[in-house]
């Protein structure tokens, strides 16, 4: 069984200064922890940071909950409601440029982009919601990746928070009706065609309820 790589939702280098004041306050009985959440295998990671800004995070989402709310800051300074995409197959893209997984995602997200370009009669968003704290250094890193498609940073994480997202990457394909259809943490040899197959999957059932729609006018 193919193992997927996960990254904690916090940058390794911002997390040092912090441990390294616990680590002073506590003494050596702290010595022996993780000195930063790093990656982690298939099977979890990053549950010691639960609670970030001193808020809990929400339950984990699953399949058929309601997407929630969350107002997204664009690169190009715009805010974008995910309600806004209603009507549309979503996949949000919970990422950072110092994860490791994420990197190793982004060809496949470059062909997701490419192969369900936003049709009229297969409307279709992918926005990646980056965890990075430095928007001029993410700006340079999406232009210098050419990563077309829509960016936004959640520098302050509510998003994240919103979402229940513990683990970098993480995916969520929403449906037109805004209901969440699939839940990914992690990336894997896998992870691209099932991630394919649901976008496959809601663009078709889309049309559908489109069609069927129509047909009762």
């Amino acid at each position: 069984m193919t193992r997927e790589r996960r990254c904690g939702r916090t940058s390794p280098t911002a997390a040092l200064p912090a441990r390294a004041l616990l680590a002073l306050a506590v003494g050596a009985a702290l010595l022996s922890a993780p000195a930063h959440p790093g990656w982690a295998d298939g099977r979890g990671a990053a549950e010691s940071r639960l609670r970030q800004g001193g808020r809990p995070l929400p339950a984990a989402l699953r399949p058929g909950d309601a997407a929630p709310e969350a107002i997204l800051e664009t690169l190009d300074g715009d805010y974008l409601r995910v309600s806004q995409l209603r009507g549309k197959v979503v996949v949000l893209d919970f990422w950072a440029t110092w994860c490791g997984p994420c990197m190793a995602a982004l060809p496949s997200l470059k062909r997701l982009a490419q192969a369900h370009g936003d049709r009229p009669d297969r409307p279709f968003a992918l926005v990646s919601v980056s965890a990075d704290t430095n928007g001029a250094r993410l700006r340079e890193f999406v232009a210098s990746h050419e990563m077309g498609w829509t960016q936004c940073w959640d520098g302050n994480s509510d998003a994240q928070r919103a979402y229940g997202v513990r683990n970098l990457p993480t995916y969520f394909v929403i449906d037109p009706a805004g209901r969440i259809l699939y839940v990914k943490a992690g990336w894997g040899r896998s992870t691209e065609q099932e991630l394919g197959r649901q976008v496959e999957k809601a663009l078709a059932e889309g049309a559908a309820a489109r069609q069927a729609a129509a047909a009762r006018r």
